[in-house]
């Protein structure tokens, strides 16, 4: 699924890796409007490295699209075969004590279902500020192209 349209990513993205403000790099500048979220950048002022992500379109389109975490379901106990083995019914009729292998499952299921309602409204969010985003992108084009 794409949030984000390419095209106009892209375009972003080459004004950003074209631009200097006075003279000095745009990350400089663009570091000083955050209050919050600094981006950690390898430069000075007036000397951009290559490996900033304001360097070049590639550089940041490539950065902008990295994840900032990854998904991990480490905190999700699995269920290991010694769990299930511990509901073979040797007593009775039946290989497994299906209640209690049920519930074990379900445990799993229920903790897999909690992790993905979490994503869920994790995404929710990334859209609605990807929405804003995209927003003052706008504004920012049509004060650029002088349609205000």
């Amino acid at each position: 699924m794409t949030i984000v349209n390419d095209r106009k990513l892209e375009a972003v993205a080459k004004f950003i890796g074209e631009t200097e403000v006075e003279g000095n790099c745009i990350c400089d500048n663009f570091n000083e409007v955050l209050e919050e979220n600094k981006i950690n950048v390898p430069c000075t002022a007036s000397n951009c490295k290559s490996n900033c992500p304001f360097y070049s379109k590639e550089n940041f389109l490539n950065w902008i699209k990295k994840p900032t975490k990854k998904l991990s379901i480490r905190e999700v106990k699995r269920p290991k075969e010694r769990d299930f083995s511990l509901f073979l019914d040797t007593k009775g009729k039946s290989l497994v004590n299906y209640k209690e292998y049920a519930e074990a499952l379900e445990r799993y299921c229920t903790d897999l279902e909690n992790i993905f309602a979490n994503l869920e409204y994790d995404l929710d969010n990334a859209e609605c500020e990807n929405r804003e985003l995209t927003e003052k992108l706008e504004k920012v084009r049509g004060v650029l192209d002088g349609n205000d």
